[in-house]
């Protein structure tokens, strides 16, 4: 599990995140990685099952984890098999659960190694903007990288993305919605600012949501926005995420 990761980020001292955001944040782990030669996703979950015994005997605090696979993506953008994610309460949680992992699970981490080759670690941050009601389920993640145009300031994207989720609650719009920052170890050569992140139990839900979302009247998150003065972001991708379990000991 040490290797696994996105290889994007930006960076972060030019931001700060409001103190008001604090109680939706969380800390979280970032690895991505290919299958090995003869290897599949079955071979990985077999590991990821004893990872979860691991977890739970070994981690003294909180530590969810899932697998991340591309469903709706460009191989070419994504050169990963899989995303490895796993979110601890804050930072000294997740460092608590890295130390843990490195005094005892190298038995294990053997294991993830001669399943995958991984190429990239890194620790972020979220923000929780609209819960997930089915957290810990199965789920698809639509993903989008944004960046902040010159002279944004952190606190503009946050009031931006609070009016839009309130836009999304007024118009019943399916899903929960997140912010994910690249912090520590992230890629240095990108100008991404933050992940946008729409997570839906299935494709259904996603698509009829997307069906609706056609039939508003969008001028309202453009005045919100500035007409992209504020923020660029790509195209979308759709992930799948499967949950591995981990530790609740602290929660």
């Amino acid at each position: 599990m040490k290797k696994i990761l996105i290889a994007v980020a930006f960076v972060f001292s030019a931001f700060s995140i409001p103190a008001n955001a604090d109680h939706h944040s969380r800390a979280m782990e970032f690895f991505a990685c290919n299958l090995n030669d003869g290897k599949d996703m079955s071979d990985l979950m077999k590991v990821a099952d004893e990872w979860r015994e691991f977890a739970d005997k070994n981690f003294s605090e909180t530590y969810q984890a899932g697998v991340m696979t591309p469903y709706l993506a460009t191989s070419s953008d994504h050169p990963m098999d899989f995303i490895w994610v796993g979110f601890s309460k804050d930072q000294a949680a997740l460092g608590t659960v890295a130390d843990e992992w490195i005094a005892k699970g190298q038995k294990l981490q053997a294991k993830f190694d001669a399943v995958s080759t991984c190429n990239a670690h890194s620790f972020w941050r979220t923000l929780e903007r609209r819960p997930f009601e089915g957290m810990g389920k199965p789920a698809f993640m639509q993903v989008r990288s944004c960046t902040a145009k010159e002279d944004v300031a952190w606190g503009q994207l946050y009031r931006a993305q609070t009016e839009t989720m309130e836009w999304l609650d007024k118009n019943e719009i399916a899903g929960g919605n997140y912010v994910w920052i690249p912090r520590v170890g992230a890629a240095r050569e990108s100008d991404v600012t933050y992940y946008d992140v729409w997570v839906t139990a299935s494709l259904a839900e996603r698509g009829a949501a997307v069906e609706k979302m056609g039939t508003l009247d969008w001028s309202e998150t453009r005045g919100i926005w500035g007409e992209g003065s504020l923020v660029e972001c790509d195209n979308p991708r759709v992930w799948a995420i499967q949950p591995v379990g981990g530790s609740t000991k602290a929660e």
